[in-house]
């Protein structure tokens, strides 16, 4: 691919700095980030070194400057301009987890020949926190809360009533990704991720057709993708709709938490859950889960007590290999609280 510099041209330095910290606090989408600040420093980097892309206030826009040999350019506006034909565009003054989500977006579009760059898969780890009986958030806030302290951690919910907040690009777009098959898969979806530290949240589907119209060879691609390409050390799929991939999905967890009622109705539940295992020839995915009976939740803040084995995640922090993490937790508090520790 081209090389991965992106230059920023503006005499705002205040605002020149906040991008360039915000796209290099950026684990999921590596680059190197230059600032240049008038004419002359601007062509004599570019007499010596290419730039893949280069992020231009619009009051440059009308002198003409010489940006032969830069893969892209793209003018950050105050306002809607009218753009000619081929030209990007993204306003400046929005969040700037915004502005760096619409640069990916275009950049995604392959119009500026950005190198991605992302770690391997060794140490990754997908987790699966499934349901028979649905709600599978409580458990899933507290692992990414835990996870969260030590590992950057990408939360997707394939729920078909999400309770997370979220709006705008998400897993519906990355499923529509999915099942096209084209384009770089890191890029796709550092462009929908909403970062909070070292968590990262993909905004829930739009609709529950979004997920009934998703097939068994686009979720086996997806965990594959996620496994090889998500700049992330632990994922975190939590599902609770049963549908023709939900076992295709969780076969390709490397564990699967699963929460069941303390009484004989989750018991139950889970004994025929284990059953379809079975008819579906499904031992190794039987072999990885980690059965959690829970209370029934009555308040927010319920404790949840992890089987033996999740302790491994604490270290000598934890006694006996047991943790208790406390769920209940809303997704938006995730990041706060980790800033407040």
């Amino acid at each position: 691919m081209g090389n991965s510099v992106v230059g920023i041209y503006s005499d705002e330095v205040v605002y020149a700095n906040r991008l360039m910290d915000y796209l290099n606090q950026r684990n999921d989408v590596r680059m190197e980030v230059r600032i240049f600040t008038n004419e002359a420093s601007l062509l004599a980097y570019r007499g010596t070194h290419g730039i893949g892309v280069l992020l231009v206030d619009e009051k440059f826009r009308r002198e003409n400057l010489g940006f032969d040999g830069i893969g892209t350019i793209i003018w950050l506006v105050n306002e809607a301009l009218t753009m000619e034909e081929g030209e990007e565009a993204i306003h400046k003054f929005q969040k700037m987890e915004d502005v760096v989500k619409s640069l990916l977006r275009i950049l995604l579009n392959g119009r500026g020949g950005l190198a991605v760059s992302h770690g391997g898969s060794e140490g990754r780890e997908v987790i699966g926190v499934y349901t028979p009986y649905g709600d599978a958030e409580g458990v899933a806030s507290a692992l990414v809360e835990e996870f969260s302290r030590t590992y950057s951690t990408l939360w997707i919910n394939m729920e078909c009533h999400p309770r997370m907040e979220g709006k705008g690009a998400g897993l519906t777009e990355l499923l529509y990704f999915i099942h096209e098959g084209k384009g770089d898969f890191s890029l796709c979806l550092a462009s929908l991720v909403e970062r909070r530290g070292r968590v990262g949240i993909l905004a829930p589907i739009h609709h529950f057709k979004d997920l009934l119209d998703v097939g068994q060879k686009d979720v086996r691609e997806l965990v594959a993708c996620l496994r090889k390409n998500a700049d992330y050390e632990r994922i975190i799929l939590q599902m609770e709709f049963f549908g023709e991939y939900t076992f295709e999905a969780l076969d390709g967890c490397d564990r699967v938490i699963v929460p069941v009622w303390k009484n004989q109705t989750g018991r139950g539940k889970m004994e025929t859950c284990k059953k379809y295992m079975a008819m579906e020839g499904l031992d190794g995915l039987e072999r990885r889960l980690h059965v959690v009976e829970v209370p029934i939740r009555e308040e927010e803040g319920w404790a949840v007590r992890i089987v033996k084995g999740m302790g491994e995640e604490r270290g000598n922090e934890c006694k006996e290999g047991v943790e208790t993490i406390h769920s209940g937790v809303h997704p938006g508090e995730v990041g706060r609280r980790r800033r407040g520790r």
